[in-house]
């Protein structure tokens, strides 16, 4: 639980820059397998498995984020 507000509007205001990247390598992943391999492998289990991926890829980034605010900050960092 972050207690300083200005770190909270930080996190909250990256999650848009953080979305936006972590969409386009979807995009990009989706496009290169389309591009090399099979149109018909980019839907189905591909499509919802770089959706989860790129969950779990955007709250790692948000997650770095926070650490780099706190080690910026001269604050040791946590697990």
């Amino acid at each position: 639980m972050e207690t300083r507000q200005w770190v909270r509007v930080a996190l909250a205001l990256a999650w848009v820059p953080i979305a936006v990247a972590a969409n386009s390598l979807r995009i990009v992943g989706t496009g290169l397998l389309v591009q090399y391999w099979d149109p018909d492998k980019a839907e189905g289990f591909f499509h919802a498995f770089s959706g989860w991926l790129i969950f779990v890829v955007s709250l790692v980034m948000l997650f770095l984020l926070h650490q780099l605010l706190r080690l910026g900050r001269g604050e040791e960092a946590r697990p």
